[in-house]
């Protein structure tokens, strides 16, 4: 639970990103790409903010 409660926004934030993903997927291919890209790199931003 501990786990659940440090990353709760972050799970939260990639359940919302794999939405938005297979959303842009099924709307077009370059468009879902293109945000799985972004989403890939404010992970990795948010990540390497938090140390």
């Amino acid at each position: 639970m501990k786990f659940w409660k440090l990353n709760e926004p972050i799970l939260l934030f990639l359940l919302a990103c794999i939405c938005l993903a297979v959303t842009g997927f099924l709307f077009s291919l370059k468009i879902g790409l293109l945000i799985i890209s972004i989403e890939l790199f404010v992970m990795a931003l948010i990540s390497y903010e938090r140390g």
